[in-house]
């Protein structure tokens, strides 16, 4: 694993490398972000259900933590896209895992912005610590929704890779929306389908209670193991030469 950790310490470096465009990235996603706080700002005090303004400002912290650090340390998933080209086959013809020479063959810039405000506002609101305890669960979930969203590319052609990108966003748009009000069995979609609400006020119902860790290490577990075998199925039918889209 160490050379794993070397190739996320050179893409780093490579990022800063190229500063001006590294500062423009991160500073354009600061600046989407701080938009969505002053938004819960200006609402001013409210409580819906027991989560106040602080719970909201917490729970979005959460989940741009997640977005920036898969966006960080493993921005290269977007490279499955590369299928169509044929430059997908460079990964494939190195030692070890093709999954990890895929995904840490890129850092994304603009995610360093997320990281830096995600980082900022926890330390400034200190969250429960179960709920930091949990966070890495929720980076792994989705890090397998993110995995499962471009392995589709193996058996779905589409080369301008909307409705991948579309579909990997999903659970970003739970994350940002109350997903604790909807009744069960409305609930399924963004606590398992989309699972953006562990990202975000899961964590927070964990430390109050109202929401059993099992469920969140369940749904974990339950994509991890999907997106695993998506990606190795997709990875056979396209070492085999199989046509995409033209033959089962």
């Amino acid at each position: 694993m160490r050379w794993v950790v070397d190739r996320i310490k050179l893409n780093v470096k490579s990022a800063l490398n190229f500063r001006e465009a590294f500062l423009i990235s991160v500073a354009g996603m600061v600046i989407n972000d701080l938009f969505w706080i002053l938004v819960i700002y200006f609402l001013g005090s409210f409580s819906i259900m027991g989560f106040d303004s602080r719970s909201y400002l917490i729970a979005f912290a959460f989940s741009t933590l997640s977005y920036g650090l898969v966006g960080i340390l493993f921005g290269g998933l977007r490279n499955i896209s590369k299928i169509y080209t044929g430059e997908l086959d460079a990964f494939l013809t190195k030692p070890g895992s093709a999954f990890l020479h895929v995904a840490t063959s890129k850092t994304r810039f603009e995610d360093f912005g997320d990281l830096l405000l995600g980082v900022t506002l926890l330390l400034l609101l200190k969250p429960p610590f179960i709920s930091i305890l949990f966070f890495p669960f929720t980076f792994v979930l989705f890090l397998s929704f993110t995995l499962f969203s471009f392995s589709l590319h193996f058996f779905i052609y589409e080369p301008t890779n909307k409705f991948h990108s579309m579909l990997q966003f999903l659970p970003l748009t739970f994350a940002l929306w109350p997903s604790f009000i909807l009744p069960f069995p409305f609930s399924i979609i963004p606590y398992f389908i989309f699972p953006g609400a562990w990202m975000s006020f899961g964590l927070i119902e964990i430390a109050r209670g109202s929401r059993a860790p099992a469920q969140l290490l369940l749904t974990t577990l339950f994509w991890t193991l999907l997106a695993c075998f998506t990606w190795r199925k997709g990875l056979k039918r396209y070492s085999s030469g199989t046509s995409l889209g033209l033959i089962d």
